[in-house]
């Protein structure tokens, strides 16, 4: 029985919980996409020359599987689906533009971010450096629920894609 009363005196109070659960709600509120997304805003303002993150040139090495699925070597013009490329969180850009120089005229790129800056940021970067016929960058967080949205993620991307073609 003396076991038993030093567990319950070793429990916290429910008063003890309910500061628990404040500062979880604190910490949910920090965590919360919208808030992790105007954080994004803040540092792509700071670096929005873009030149804050260098072309990613190891990406076509480290995942060959974006040259395979953008190969179009045995086909002819007229059988060549469009392939597509969706990037989320894209940020400035950095990997975009390796996919954008090694793969086939017939790639499309969709890059997104829950941070409108580093969509622009995106936007700069690619125009700026390569030739963005095939590439489209939109604002949308695919973490969001439904009922935090206008739209959802696959709206979104759809929309995307049929602004490109």
């Amino acid at each position: 029985q003396l076991e038993m009363e030093e567990k319950l005196q070793s429990m916290p109070s429910t008063s003890e919980t309910a500061e628990q659960d404040t500062i979880d709600d604190d910490e949910h509120v920090k965590l919360h996409p919208n808030t992790q997304a105007q954080c994004w805003d803040g540092f792509h303002t700071s670096h929005s020359t873009g030149n804050f993150f260098k072309p990613r040139r190891y990406i076509m090495k480290c995942f060959p599987c974006i040259l395979d699925h953008c190969a179009t070597e045995n086909s002819t013009q007229m059988e060549r689906p469009k392939r597509l490329v969706l990037e989320v969180g894209c940020g400035s850009g950095s990997s975009c533009l390796p996919i954008l120089r090694n793969c086939a005229e017939n790639t499309i790129i969709l890059a997104c971010d829950c941070s409108a800056k580093a969509v622009d940021v995106c936007k700069s970067v690619v125009q700026s450096s390569t030739d963005a016929k095939n590439f489209g960058a939109f604002v949308s967080d695919p973490s969001l629920e439904s009922d935090e949205s206008d739209t959802s993620f696959a709206q979104d991307v759809k929309r995307a894609h049929v602004q490109l073609m």
